[in-house]
């Protein structure tokens, strides 16, 4: 597929898709006849596992990193289990912390955007 679908069906912009991949979140994508990107369903699941490690708080240079392990092959496994585990240790650190508080983590967010728009910074 080409860039254009393959951003809409992860819910990205077409140069966040060219970013991911000059910063190395995303493998270059192999080319087509005509130069143009062609992506496949490996690259969809791979995305959509970015951006999952991004909804846990995992910083984009500690993606590239687990980017490079997986690269890397199976024997880098270990390595990326254990980054995984450091970032999830760190969000349920925060989430203690905000609950002891006594209230709801919003990032400065506010929790329900007005009129159905999207949020935004206070």
């Amino acid at each position: 597929m080409r860039i254009g679908e393959f951003a809409k069906r992860v819910g990205l912009t077409e140069y966040t898709i060219r970013y991911y991949e000059k910063a190395g979140v995303l493998q270059a994508a192999k080319r087509n006849g005509s130069g143009f990107r062609d992506f496949d369903e490996s690259d969809l699941a791979w995305m959509e596992f970015v951006q999952r490690l991004k909804a846990t708080g995992m910083p984009l240079e500690k993606i590239v990193r687990y980017a490079e392990l997986r690269a890397a092959g199976d024997g880098t496994k270990a390595e990326r289990d254990h980054e995984g585990e450091r970032t999830g240790s760190r969000r349920r650190a925060k989430a203690t912390k905000v609950k002891r508080q006594g209230g709801v983590h919003t990032a400065g967010y506010m929790p329900f955007p007005p009129f159905g728009l999207f949020p935004f910074r206070l």
